[in-house]
């Protein structure tokens, strides 16, 4: 995947999307081999099998967002072949961009991502000077734009409408499924999610519906021309309510899909998981089952332990709740957290002692981790172990993040009462994650597993997001 990234000018209320840089997987070559004997098993030919990757992709917004930038559609086997550059997008614009992955012709597994972006405030306008305060030119790091962009992501196809015709750009795409778009999902979400990865589903259509893999990869194409499994699309709006902070600010990120072949590969691992090089940091599986977190500023505002992403329920608030967007994480004092999988009830939990710090305790949890909910809530990237329930073992990934903290730290760590090596994590502002992956638990019957830990985010609380604080994977 290119490193290549949008170039954006200077305007009032602009926002550059960037450009887009789809990679593709290595192509197989064709080998012969004869072999004969005096039973003649003559003309044997062994020849290697092919996987490639294709993205057909449409791009568009609101033609006065665009004001001399670059939208459009094509086909990229491979670096950088489309940009998305937007030059004026002012509250209440939209656009949209559309990915049609093409495997040929080996069903693989097939990730999304993005290897960063930036914000730039590019100095400060009167009227944004009034509303913000941080400023800088280029001022890397300062700008509000991907914060200020909310993001709708879903599998999609070509209309109906469309009656068998090619479609000529994004609007000739029709959602499928709407995937797990958290409320106010915004880009910056979005980018730091793929910076991690995003296992796409492994979807065909059969009979005019959608339905699953037989082995969950993204199924096959014949050739370039073909689409089998389902397209992504990704919209995109300012919202009305946003004023002047955006002023002048800009944006600059790439996107990419990355695949890899399924034969033989059950337990296929991110390439855009990012981690240590420390051997003690093994990469951890994309596809997790179940997810925690201690965010320093959630969604709502506030400091949140939560399961499964969730936007409601599965949540708890150990400094103030979600209508008070004050009470964020405390800066640089140590909390303790428990979390918690108990196998013979399939529960689990996730324990915040908020009373040391001025708070309270309190305790996020989902009642039962197989029947593929959250307590009726959003699992967002999570499965469950809805297969059979908790396998016999299980692994978890302990993760350090750190988006706008000084220093998030993740300490004194035990696994069931034993200290665990290494025994603390620290990630700093980047954004960077330092992670610990704990293999091959017993999770068989009878057995309750527990995690304990200290939690401290270091800096000024009142820049914190969802992103400053404790991950806890588990698979």
């Amino acid at each position: 995947m290119s490193d290549k990234k949008f170039e954006l000018s200077r305007r009032n209320a602009l926002i550059g999307l960037g450009t887009v840089g789809l990679a593709s997987a290595g192509a197989g070559v064709g080998t012969s081999a004869y072999f004969s004997d005096e039973e003649s098993f003559e003309d044997n030919t062994l020849t290697a099998g092919e996987l490639d990757l294709f993205v057909d992709y449409w791009t568009g917004a609101n033609s006065e967002a665009i004001d001399g930038g670059t939208t459009g559609s094509g086909q990229n086997d491979g670096g950088v072949s489309a940009q998305y550059v937007l030059n004026d997008v002012k509250p209440g614009d939209s656009g949209k961009l559309v990915f049609c992955p093409k495997i040929v012709d080996n069903p693989a597994w097939l990730w999304a991502g993005s290897s960063g972006f930036t914000q730039y405030e590019n100095d400060l306008t009167e009227p944004e000077a009034e509303v913000d305060d941080t400023g800088g030119d280029p001022g890397a790091g300062n700008g509000e734009l991907a914060d200020n962009i909310q993001v709708t992501v879903a599998y999609c196809e070509p209309s109906d409408d469309l009656e068998g015709s090619d479609p000529s750009g994004p609007e000739d795409f029709e959602t499928v499924r709407e995937l797990n778009n958290p409320e106010d999902y915004t880009l910056t979400d979005l980018l730091l999610e793929l910076q991690y990865g995003y296992l796409l589903d492994g979807y065909v259509e059969e009979g005019g519906e959608w339905v699953p893999t037989d082995d969950g990869a993204y199924p096959a194409s014949p050739d370039s021309d073909t689409q089998t499994g389902p397209c992504i699309c990704i919209e995109w709006n300012v919202p009305t309510t946003v004023g002047n902070v955006i002023q002048s600010d800009s944006v600059e990120f790439d996107l990419g899909f990355y695949a890899e072949q399924e034969r033989h590969n059950e337990n296929p691992t991110s390439p855009y998981a990012t981690g240590t090089t420390d051997d003690l940091y093994p990469p951890f599986d994309s596809n997790r089952a179940l997810g925690m977190s201690i965010q320093g500023s959630g969604g709502s505002g506030s400091a949140e332990a939560e399961i499964h992403n969730a936007t409601s329920g599965n949540t708890a608030f150990p400094f103030g709740n979600a209508n008070d967007d004050s009470d964020n994480f405390p800066a640089d004092q140590d909390v303790d957290f428990t979390a918690t999988l108990d196998v013979d009830s399939n529960t689990a939990s996730l324990e915040v002692l908020g009373s040391q710090a001025g708070g309270t305790d309190v305790t996020a949890s989902d009642t039962d981790v197989t029947d593929g909910q959250g307590d009726g809530n959003a699992l967002g990237s999570d499965t469950e172990w809805q297969n059979g329930g908790i396998p016999q073992t299980v692994d978890v990934a302990i993760s350090a993040r750190s988006l706008n903290s000084d220093t998030t730290t993740v300490k004194n760590l035990t696994l069931n009462g034993t200290s665990v090596s290494p025994d603390q994590l620290a990630a700093s502002a980047g954004p960077e994650q330092t992670y610990l992956v704990l293999q091959g638990i017993d999770s068989s019957a009878g057995n309750t597993i527990e995690i304990d830990g200290t939690l401290n985010i270091e800096g000024d609380a009142s820049g914190w997001s969802g992103i400053d604080g404790l991950v806890i994977n588990w698979r």
